[in-house]
Parts: structure tokens; C-alpha cells; sequence
């Protein structure tokens, strides 16, 4: 797996996964286009899609569309920020039985976490009396 190679000291195909995929994507994407491998003999792409005649250029118009990057406009088209409307995905339900459970797993969480610390503080307190008696 690639998420153990790390640069630096940071495991960046862990973290960076889904910003290198899209950085590789549109840089294979780039290399096709400028490589000519979305450019057919005789099909033009400002030519609307109803007034093809060739049907090579027909069958070839939406790949020249969407894979190329000069004309796809994919940068343009996309929504840079999208909010939610409200109750978008319906109305909130509440079960208070899943109420229940999530408070008693924080309280858990909590718990641990602080007999957690109050060991490593208890050791480092040890430690340090150790090194104090010697």
C-alpha cells in the first residue's frame, strides 16, 4: 500500500489521498490532451452536438467534451460551495434509546481519557521521584 510511504515524516497518500487523486487525475487528463489523444480528424468541438453530420465525430463528441480539458469547462461548472437547504434529507428524528447510548459512550470515552492521563501522570510523577532518590 502507498499509505505507508511518508516524505518528510508525513504519510501523504494517507492523508493527501483525495487532493493527489484529483492533482493525478487532471494531470493525466492534461498530458492526453496535449499528447492529441482526444483530437479527431475532422470533428470540431465548438460544432453543436445536432449538427454533426459524421458519424465517427457523433460517437467521438462527448469524450472530446467531458475528457478534454480546454474545453470541458469543468472548472467553471462546478459549485464551489454548496450548502445544504434545510430539512433537505427530511425531518430530524430523535430515538431516545440512541440518545442513551451515545451519552453512556462519551461518558466511557471521557473516563478513559482521563484515567488515561492520570496514568501517564502518575508515571512521569515516578520517574521523576526516581530520579530524585538516585
Amino acid at each position: 500500500y502507498l499509505r505507508k510511504i511518508s516524505v518528510l515524516g508525513h504519510r501523504i497518500f494517507l492523508i493527501y489521498a483525495v487532493p493527489l487523486g484529483l492533482a493525478i487525475t487532471w494531470a493525466v487528463a492534461f498530458l492526453l490532451t496535449e499528447a492529441g489523444a482526444y483530437n479527431y480528424k475532422g470533428c470540431d468541438i465548438n460544432i453543436p452536438a445536432s449538427n454533426i453530420v459524421s458519424e465517427h465525430c457523433r460517437r467521438h463528441i462527448s469524450r472530446m467534451k467531458q475528457c478534454r480539458i480546454d474545453t470541458s469547462h469543468a472548472m467553471k461548472s462546478s459549485p464551489w460551495f454548496k450548502f445544504p437547504y434545510p430539512l433537505q434529507w427530511g425531518t430530524p428524528v430523535f430515538h431516545w434509546k440512541m440518545a442513551l447510548v451515545m451519552c453512556v459512550v462519551s461518558l466511557i470515552s471521557s473516563v478513559d481519557s482521563v484515567r488515561f492521563l492520570s496514568f501517564l501522570l502518575l508515571s512521569i510523577l515516578f520517574i521523576l521521584t526516581q530520579n530524585t532518590l538516585t
